[in-house]
């Protein structure tokens, strides 16, 4: 599979949005696709189990994959969530 790199233009569009960014914003992960972690944490608890479907439903780490690895971080940590015995 080849990895396609960010155009210039996302790249300087996400660049600038760091640095206007106000504090408590969410965190940008997907930057080719412009994608919040507030974003990418609905989508799999809509149901998005693996990155393939992530992919599809909203885009997230279908270009360079530099997020892959904090998106399978995230979907782990939501199984692992909705898998833990209730608090007693």
């Amino acid at each position: 599979m080849r990895r396609v790199g960010c155009s210039d233009s996302v790249r300087t569009k996400m660049k600038s949005s760091f640095i206007f960014n106000p504090p408590g914003a969410p965190m940008i992960v997907c930057v080719c696709e412009g994608l919040n972690e507030r974003r990418i944490r609905e989508q799999i608890a809509a149901g998005c189990g693996n990155l393939r479907e992530l992919g599809r439903k909203c885009g997230a780490g279908t270009q360079c994959g530099a997020c892959s690895k904090t998106l399978l971080r995230m979907i782990e940590t939501q199984r692992s969530t909705d898998q833990a015995p209730p608090a007693r």
